[in-house]
């Protein structure tokens, strides 16, 4: 078997795969690149940017509340109090529906402080995640490229304060 062959080979190769090995790869490097956006952005706090990564109609789903639209994802963090926070995400999983929709499971972790501090203020002191999760995402290629057509957060382990 060549290279070329070998590059069309499925990368699950016990069910029929939607589409092949380098159409995968780019897939699964702009949706890790469209996950890295979004954390990147919230902990920039750039919501107007934030809100660019989903599509018109998409769903958030944090803490249970579902927030439907453009409209609705940005009103979730213009109602939050001030903080600094950190996503980290790690675990990344893409599984392509077909070639314009995949899903996805993201694990992350979170760190926030509330109140006045900022960027500036150097290092907060800090022990342990507020809490640990997975993100359960559906994605649509549009126009513009990959966006969130579905996000929502499952937490699992949470801070005990």
């Amino acid at each position: 078997m060549d290279l070329a062959e070998t590059l069309q080979l499925s990368l699950s190769p016990e069910k029929e795969d939607p589409v092949n090995l380098i159409e995968r790869m780019g897939m699964e490097w702009e949706l890790k690149r469209l996950s890295d956006e979004y954390v990147r952005y919230a902990d920039k706090q750039d919501f107007d940017s934030f809100v660019t990564l989903f599509t018109e109609d998409a769903v958030l789903e944090i803490g249970g509340i579902e927030r439907k639209g453009h409209t609705a994802i940005k009103g979730h963090f213009a109602d939050r109090e001030q903080m600094v926070t950190r996503h980290i995400c790690t675990n990344l999983w893409y599984e392509p529906i077909d070639e314009n929709t995949a899903e996805g499971e993201i694990y992350l972790m979170v760190y926030r402080c509330s109140g006045d501090h900022t960027e500036k203020d150097g290092p907060i002191p800090y022990d342990r995640p507020d809490w640990i999760g997975e993100y359960h995402d559906k994605y649509v290629r549009t126009e513009d490229g990959w966006k969130f057509s579905e996000r929502c957060l499952s937490v699992r382990f949470e801070k005990v304060t």
